[in-house]
């Protein structure tokens, strides 16, 4: 089992990944506020694409 420091490390990791891969799909590259919120709330949600990394 990993530590909460080393979880919470991942997860800041995979957040910014994200976001940076959303950048490159959109143009221009300026990600907007809901476009973060949206990744956030996706990122532990095992329902979604973006919680894959969990998996």
């Amino acid at each position: 089992m990993k530590s909460r420091p080393e979880i919470c490390k991942n997860l800041a990791a995979q957040f910014y990944h994200q976001v940076q891969k959303k950048q490159a799909e959109i143009t221009p590259k300026k990600i907007s506020e809901y476009q973060i919120i949206e990744l956030e709330e996706n990122v532990c949600n095992l329902k979604k694409v973006e919680a894959d990394w969990i998996l």
